[in-house]
């Protein structure tokens, strides 16, 4: 069973609950209104088919209401009755009130069966009516990690965060696949941004723990006095035998605009500063993240988590945020600041200043990996074009 899907879907009852209430252009009467809720409140509950046998008495009496048919499509889902399923929410697909989570279900639907090129189709369907849809997006990415095909999948994800920077399961899925490869740098930046758009989701802790493994495992001294600093593969240039001459600049030219080997020597500036220990503990995790902030913020190629994080540092709760996000990831430390009381004054102090502030990171500069790349990519063929113009003037 595809266990993903299923835990997404399960969240589309309450979509449509707070989006549509109930359809508009096929009103129930206020009893029948009580018996869909009840309805919904069973399958929720496990009691699928009592659900059911409500539900099929409303599609009855109300063949062309939204709500209920998808209520009724949604419970035979959770029976395990896929093909059902499919057939009534595709009666839907064309309804005025259909929307991205409708195209999202018929999608899952065809999965559920076993036939995820149907579910694909299915997907883009839907995001030709709803191109901003980071469900749908997610959906896509979703068939093809179930199939192990992790590359494909994560360039679904990112789509996601690109088209849909508020909407926190792309960062989720994208972030458990970079913190499992060679490249953790984007995993971690993904985790924060999950962790603060839905702060109290039960990945969180696992996401955490993982940016701070992370960490420890990628820093570390080589002797006495060589530090090693090792978050991305883009710092090694992987040459042929007899490389041509264009090859190798590409290949530095990569190594050199890489949003990666910039935070990783950020990085490794960072605790060479401020000095490694045997292991990095809240504090040291802390000072490099700050230093790492001041650093990036001041550069050319920064972006909304970073002038966020910057915010923080400024407004003098660096540590307080730190602790809220990550602090369970360090238990010991977490327990210490819980029970200083003016520490935890300051943690209250943080959430008022968070939840009214106007500065998280947003859609008007979004967190993406995808972004940033086509950004550099832009500001090197001006540069390149401009060159080009001037040589072309002497």
């Amino acid at each position: 069973m595809n266990t993903t899907k299923r835990t997404i879907v399960s969240l589309l009852t309450c979509i449509f609950c707070t989006l549509t209430v109930f359809s508009q252009n096929y009103p129930l009467t206020f009893e029948d209104k009580e018996k869909l809720n009840h309805a919904i409140e069973l399958v929720d509950g496990g009691q699928v088919d009592s659900s059911l046998y409500i539900l099929e008495a409303l599609v009855k009496k109300y063949p062309k209401n939204y709500i209920v048919n998808y209520e009724y499509a949604f419970s035979l889902v959770r029976k395990g009755d896929y093909k059902g399923a499919n057939k009534t929410v595709r009666k839907l697909e064309n309804h005025p009130e259909a929307n991205d989570a409708l195209h999202a279900m018929i999608g899952n639907t065809y999965d559920f069966m076993g036939q995820p090129d149907k579910a694909l189709k299915a997907y883009q369907n839907g995001l030709k009516k709803f191109p901003n849809s980071g469900l749908l997006y997610v959906e896509q990415g979703n068939v093809y990690f179930n199939q192990q095909k992790y590359e494909e999948a994560l360039n679904y994800y990112e789509h996601c965060i690109e088209m849909a920077p508020m909407y926190p399961t792309g960062y989720l899925r994208a972030s458990m696949i970079y913190l499992s490869s060679s490249e953790p740098i984007w995993g971690m930046i993904y985790a924060e941004m999950f962790s603060l758009l839905k702060p109290n989701a039960r990945e969180c802790r696992a996401l955490c723990d993982g940016s701070v493994a992370a960490l420890r495992k990628n820093i570390k001294m080589l002797g006495d006095t060589a530090l090693q600093v090792s978050l991305t593969y883009k710092n090694n240039i992987y040459l042929q035998k007899k490389p041509k001459a264009d090859d190798l600049l590409n290949a530095l030219s990569t190594a050199l605009t890489a949003f990666e080997v910039k935070y990783e020597h950020r990085v490794f500036e960072a605790v060479k500063l401020i000095g490694y220990k045997d292991t990095i503990d809240f504090d040291l995790f802390c000072k490099i993240r700050q230093n790492v902030a001041d650093s990036i913020v001041q550069s050319d190629y920064s972006f909304g988590l970073f002038k966020f994080q910057k915010s923080i540092i400024d407004a003098g709760f660096w540590q307080a945020y730190n602790m809220l996000i990550y602090g369970k990831s360090f238990p010991t430390e977490y327990a210490a600041f819980m029970a200083d009381e003016e520490k935890v004054n300051q943690l209250k102090a943080f959430m008022t200043w968070y939840n009214t502030a106007a500065n998280f990171p947003n859609e008007q500069e979004p967190v993406s990996k995808n972004v940033y790349e086509k950004k550099m990519k832009d500001k090197l063929d001006k540069e390149v074009k401009e060159k080009v113009d001037k040589e072309m003037k002497k």
